[in-house]
């Protein structure tokens, strides 16, 4: 992963997220902080029950995540996948040079390919691109996120 220190990404990212997942449908507000070399990522439910939250620094990631959620989700995958959708394709392929990892800039998206194979599908629907909506599909595990930020800027 990219050290926080080094993302290109906005450091203030408020969104609403779909998952669909294994034939079910979820929903969470989350909140996406770069600041001082940490990443910080919180969600809740739409009625403000906790979800889960992260870190990411120099120090290593550390979260919190709730039982309701524990067998699904992954802290290091979706900082992953925060980064592949929202850092610049050129931070993208300069940490992904040397890797099974390579990133194609499509016009309104992105795929990620492992070795010779399309493994994530990132479009975004607005002319802004990230700033939009964005749906990352992640097709060796069969999972669609799409994301409609709600606000992004400075802190």
């Amino acid at each position: 992963m990219i050290p926080p220190a080094e993302m290109d990404t906005p450091p203030y990212v408020s969104q609403i997220v779909n998952a669909q997942y294994r034939g079910r449908t979820f929903q969470f507000i989350a909140q996406i902080e770069l600041d001082h070399g940490t990443l910080a990522f919180v969600a809740v439910s739409p009625l403000g029950v906790p979800l889960f939250s992260m870190s990411y620094s120099d120090k290593g990631i550390s979260s919190d995540i709730s039982p309701l959620l524990t067998k699904m989700i992954s802290p290091g995958s979706i900082l992953a996948g925060y980064q592949l959708a929202y850092c610049s394709s050129q931070l993208l392929s300069n940490n992904l040079n040397g890797t099974k990892f390579s990133i194609l800039e499509l016009p309104g998206g992105r795929d990620i390919y492992w070795q010779d194979k399309v493994i994530i599908q990132i479009r975004y629907e607005s002319p802004l691109g990230a700033s939009g909506k964005v749906i990352y599909h992640h097709l060796a595990q069969n999972f669609v996120l799409t994301s409609e930020t709600i606000s992004m800027g400075d802190l």
